[in-house]
């Protein structure tokens, strides 16, 4: 007998609340603040950049190098008191740029700043790598301790991150970033972690440090070799009416780090990794602060790899109020993800979502988790208040993903007036006071406060029932959607179709298509009904591997006389990108490793082993 769902809630509720917390928090959790007036008084306190009205062109300072004319005329306007430098339509390739304070960089349309691709001509200067200070290659665009700063117009600026002198870094990065996390614990003082030429800590192509009043606006930027834009300890910073871009390893469309008063306003994200990311410094730093009165809205995000907006587990000092408001979001793995790190034990709560669009999201809408848990003797809670509303979520994983831990609960997360479409049920586990008003799932209404607590209950009341989902095998071709048909019309004639399994809800199908390819091989797509390919994937041999993928294993793995054993390569393809899934074992390790079509590494796991396998042995 199954029961009614408000009577499963309210089983679950009394279980909770007859469960001892004797590991969970004691301390009394703060209550939200009234968001949205709080997002308002945010919006009307972000200064902006002041800049005086005196117009300079760049065709004013010569014609000789542009690295050199650019900053020429920085200076030269900085010793004026300010005004804006006007970039005319053209290519101008340039290396790195200092900005100072009270300039406005302005880029005509047309007019391109590509970064020359020199990793010797880009200084050491005082950065942050992954939340830990140290001095490494300048930032393509960089300013410390300035104020009044802008980039405008309607150019782009191009890093050129893709150019293989700054994409082969990412190979050897792990070596520098395990020696940076040496020398910071061993206290060896920031100006003395040099980097920089001789290794490959990779640059971010606009950074802000220590400073305010920083406005970006109109610009097309991309093709970072790491982070495309990342202030650093800054306050008042408006980015509007942007474009940022990039494809390649750890691509962060704008990383604000241990910085407040934000706006990120009617801005277009494409192919990064994350959108925006979110985080206050990995260890203890002198001045270091919570990042905290974020606002992003009216913005769209496509095609991004992990998540929308991400509040990383990085964050020594913690982060609050911070307000997601009228988004699009079409293609990513979550929306929102939120780590809370117990080593660090930076809080982070008053988070606020309203009006989001997402569709096509494979994991789930909104992801939180509390990592670290050998580090939780500190039983002060970590992460609390967050408020969904209005939330249309279609072709979604799951709607939630709440993974607290016994010794620190998540509490209250309160979602109103939202709808969800979703693929498979919601997990939650160590949440305490998780209410709903007004919320559907799959056209199931639901209602009501529900204290989870300190069970484990992997299907809660947004779980699917038994009827609101079918699976079924052995689909006919003849029953295909037309919009699939043409799909695999297009992209794969003429070849058999082996099997068709399908999910459905009330309101989505996701078709899992098998197509028999020659040598018994198989081709496995996952379809939308609308005729999307959310991925395919498909069985290849060694051979069939691009002289690229093969170098770089070889480099990877360190190629000597030790047997190679390969025990299964995929290739694994989403709608803009595809690379090779390649397992096997090599002297005495096992690996697995993903490398793209040009020989780039995008994930990779080595663990040793005792025992012996037997897989297939390439010579």
């Amino acid at each position: 007998m199954r029961l009614p769902i408000s009577c499963i809630a309210l089983i679950i509720a009394l279980l909770a609340c007859n469960r001892q917390k004797e590991n969970a928090s004691n301390e009394s959790v703060p209550e939200s603040s009234n968001g949205w007036e709080y997002a308002d008084s945010v919006r009307n306190e972000i200064q902006s950049a002041k800049i005086p009205t005196d117009t300079l062109r760049l065709i004013d300072f010569g014609s000789e190098d542009d690295s050199q004319r650019i900053q020429k005329a920085i200076d030269h306007v900085y010793e004026l008191g300010g005004g804006t430098i006007l970039i005319p339509s053209g290519i101008y390739y340039t290396g790195p740029i200092v900005l100072k304070s009270k300039i406005n960089l302005y880029l005509e349309e047309g007019a391109e700043l590509k970064f020359i691709a020199k990793p010797e001509i880009y200084p050491l200067a005082y950065n942050w790598f992954n939340g830990i200070p140290c001095m490494n290659y300048s930032s393509m665009i960089y300013a410390k301790d300035a104020s009044d700063i802008q980039i405008s117009g309607k150019g782009i600026i191009d890093g050129q991150g893709n150019d293989p002198v700054w994409k082969s870094m990412k190979f050897h990065e792990r070596k520098d970033w395990e020696l940076l996390k040496e020398l910071e614990n061993t206290n060896v003082k920031p100006i003395n972690r040099k980097f920089g030429n001789g290794h490959s800590i990779r640059p971010d192509l606009i950074t802000f440090l220590e400073c305010s009043r920083i406005n970006i606006s109109g610009v097309s930027i991309k093709n970072a070799p790491f982070w495309v834009i990342h202030p650093i300890l800054c306050k008042h910073v408006t980015i509007k009416n942007c474009l940022i871009s990039s494809h390649g390893y750890d691509q962060i469309g704008i990383g604000l780090e241990s910085s407040e008063n934000i706006l990120v306003d009617s801005t277009k994200f494409q192919f990064v990794d994350d959108g925006v990311k979110i985080l206050s410094g990995r260890v203890k730093i002198p001045n270091n602060r919570a990042s905290k009165n974020i606002v992003i809205q009216n913005s769209i995000f496509e095609n991004v790899l992990y998540s929308a907006v991400i509040i990383s587990s990085q964050t020594q000092a913690g982060a609050n109020h911070i307000f997601l408001s009228d988004l699009k979001i079409d293609t990513s793995e979550t929306a929102l993800r939120i780590f809370a790190n117990a080593g660090l034990k930076g809080k982070l709560h008053e988070i606020f979502l309203k009006n989001i669009q997402a569709n096509h999201i494979t994991g789930s809408f909104l992801l939180s988790n509390i990592n670290n848990s050998s580090n939780l003797s500190n039983s002060s809670p970590l992460l609390y208040n967050i408020h969904l509303d209005k939330i249309n979520a279609e072709n979604c994983g799951r709607a939630f993903l709440l993974n607290g831990h016994s010794k620190n609960l998540i509490y209250n997360v309160n979602v109103r007036d939202s709808k969800f479409s979703t693929f498979k049920g919601s997990f939650v586990k160590n949440l305490q006071n998780m209410s709903f008003s007004n919320v559907r799932e799959n056209e199931k209404n639901y209602s009501g406060t529900n204290t989870v607590g300190n069970i484990q209950i992997p299907k809660i009341h947004l779980e699917h029932n038994e009827d609101d989902i079918l699976n079924s095998n052995n689909i006919k071709f003849n029953d295909l959607p037309k919009s699939v048909k043409n799909t695999l019309a297009a992209n794969y004639p003429q070849i058999p179709v082996n099997n068709i399994d399908q999910m459905i809800t009330q309101s989505n199908i996701i078709y899992n298509i098998n197509l028999k390819l020659e040598s018994s091989k198989e081709l496995k797509l996952l379809v939308l009904a609308d005729g999307k390919i959310m991925r395919s994937k498909s069985d290849i041999t060694f051979d069939e591997l691009p002289k690229a993928v093969i170098s770089a294993l070889q480099s990877y793995l360190k190629i000597t006389p030790a047997p190679l054993m390969i025990n299964e390569i995929k290739k694994i393809a989403f709608q803009d990108f595809a690379y090779f899934e390649i397992k096997g074992e090599y002297n005495r390790k096992l690996f697995a490793v993903g490398i793209n079509n040009n020989g780039d590494i995008i994930e990779e796991k080595q663990k040793i082993i005792t025992t012996y396998f037997s897989p297939n042995q390439i010579k």
